[in-house]
């Protein structure tokens, strides 16, 4: 497996129309922890879906609850924000356009 970075997986989400984004970490990642992106459409979540799993090379699954279709991604915990590091149970971090313009700037993320 090869998780990618938050920022990666934030813009591709948005690309694919997330309607939410946040991050947790996660007992069932290598990594220990997951982006997890939200769609209104399971076909908008299906297709981030088929993205993301070549890209972290494993199977990616499609969770609904809540209203909502949600995707979780591993990701490297470098990339992860501070906040989920220092145990945070989960960092929301908006939904568009607001994760569009996210990136990691120095471990922190700017906007």
């Amino acid at each position: 497996m090869v998780p990618v970075s938050v920022s990666l997986v934030s813009r591709r989400a948005c690309r694919f129309g997330a309607s939410g984004f946040c991050v947790r970490p996660s007992s069932h990642s290598f990594s220990g922890f997951v982006a997890v992106a939200g769609f209104r459409s399971f076909r908008q979540a299906g297709l981030f879906a088929r993205w993301a799993a070549p890209a972290v090379q494993r199977s990616v699954f499609v969770r609904s609850r809540s209203g909502l279709h949600w995707v979780s991604v591993p990701v490297l915990p470098a990339s992860v924000p501070r906040l989920a590091r220092a145990g945070a149970p989960v960092v929301r971090l908006g939904s568009p356009p607001a994760c569009r313009l996210a990136f990691l700037a120095g471990g922190e993320w700017a906007w």
